[in-house]
This record gives C-alpha cells, sequence and structure tokens, in this order.
C-alpha cells in the first residue's frame, strides 16, 4: 500500500536548538512538495516569527501562522496572557482555513 499525504503541519517547529539560531533544522523542507502549515509562538525559543518567516517565505505552498505572546508550548504569558481564548481560537480557525483550501 502507498500513501499519498495531502499536506503537512509543524507545530512548534523544532528550527534550530534554543541559543543556536546559527544551527538550523530546516534542510528537509525542500523535499516536502505539500502544502505546509507552521503554527509558532513569537517566543519561541527554538524559532522566533522572524526566523520561521524567514524560512516559510522561501516556499510558495507554506502558511505560517503566529501565535502571540506565545512560548515553544504555544502558551501565552505575560501582556498578552488575555487574549489566549483569542489566540486559541485564530489558530482553529487557520487550521479549519488550510484544511478546506489547501487539502480539499
Amino acid at each position: 500500500m502507498s500513501w499519498t499525504w495531502p499536506g503537512w503541519s509543524s507545530w512548534a517547529t523544532l528550527l534550530h536548538p534554543p541559543g543556536r539560531p546559527e544551527r538550523q533544522r530546516d534542510a528537509h523542507l525542500p523535499s516536502i512538495d505539500v502544502p505546509m502549515l507552521f503554527v509558532q509562538g513569537n517566543r519561541d525559543a527554538f524559532g522566533n516569527e522572524t526566523e520561521l518567516r524567514s524560512v516559510t517565505e522561501s516556499y510558495p505552498r507554506a502558511t505560517l501562522h503566529i501565535v502571540k505572546g506565545g512560548d515553544h508550548s504555544l502558551k501565552v504569558r505575560g501582556a498578552d496572557a488575555f487574549r489566549i481564548q483569542q489566540e486559541l481560537e485564530s489558530v482553529q480557525d487557520t487550521v479549519a482555513a488550510w484544511i478546506a483550501d489547501e487539502l480539499s
């Protein structure tokens, strides 16, 4: 039996070890020829918004959703903590729209 994957998603991508952005782990991405969805906290020590955006912008089939205030577990803290419900709903909406647009 052969499997065909219609899309690929990554939640809290391990782009690099914390504090070591020069050791990026994205060499495999060019081999992925299906739509890609990345859900990432902008405070993630394994790859922040700027780092993930620079990677995903080079792939026309990549979508990036940023959880504002989110860390590697997508937990929202600090001044953004009051918005956690909004952030979760935004992630749900993004995933649903991505599935509808890219995978149907």
